[in-house]
């Protein structure tokens, strides 16, 4: 005959006969009157032992002991829902699993919005300082923010030779030179971009390495 798990007011549970379903019976923890609930107020649940449990619908997610075998059993969220031995720290676990998740998540985005010019550098580094670290947006964001720096610099070091066009020729080698740098520079951020949207973290050709000495101060 299945076994019906009470809870009383005192927080002890025990097993009642079908038969005393929604009668009074007596807690023999603390001798108060509990009330046995009806039929129709409760969860069927499986120890793995075999024996087969109905517990109040009050103790859904909580434990309750299999009185056959004395282990503990979960009680489940709808009736007829299978349970098996819960270790205790199995919670905690799944808790930090989805936490791992969310910051790896959180990191990818930091990774890719490095790229997307020089808001989305900026975005992305506020939202860095604001969660927990993680090597994945680090590691982008001084990829990216080498990149930015390269462009900056060069395009201050080559805007004055713009001017000297008196010179024959050499307005035409001016264009070609800042061209050419501007490609490779372009390479090596779409290079970055393809890394971090596929969560990969190889620096840029040549110059990456550099980008993570120069930017180490970004952890």
């Amino acid at each position: 005959m299945n076994a019906i798990q009470v809870i009383c007011n005192c927080g002890a549970t025990f097993s009642a006969t079908e038969q005393l379903a929604g009668q009074q019976v007596n807690c023999p923890a603390c001798g108060q009157i509990a009330v046995v609930p009806a039929i129709n107020n409760f969860v069927a649940i499986s120890c793995p032992c075999g024996n087969q449990i109905q517990a109040n619908s009050m103790m859904i997610g909580r434990q309750v002991n299999c009185p056959s075998c004395g282990q503990l059993v979960l009680v489940g969220q709808s009736p007829g829902h299978n349970a098996t031995s819960v270790d205790t720290a199995d919670g905690p676990k799944s808790s930090q699993k989805k936490s791992k998740t969310a910051r790896e998540h959180d990191a990818h985005v930091v990774a890719i919005l490095a790229y997307l010019a020089l808001v989305g550098f900026i975005i992305a580094f506020v939202i860095y300082q604001k969660q927990k670290r993680h090597s994945l947006a680090s590691f982008h964001l001084r990829q990216a923010g080498g990149l930015y720096l390269t462009g900056i610099v060069i395009g201050i070091a080559l805007w004055p030779l713009a001017f000297l066009d008196a010179i024959p020729g050499f307005i035409d080698i001016w264009f070609a030179l800042s061209g050419m740098i501007s490609f490779v520079v372009g390479l090596g951020w779409c290079y970055g971009l393809i890394c971090a949207i596929l969560k990969r973290q190889d620096p840029v050709p040549i110059i990456g390495d550099f980008f993570q000495d120069l930017l180490a101060s970004i952890e």
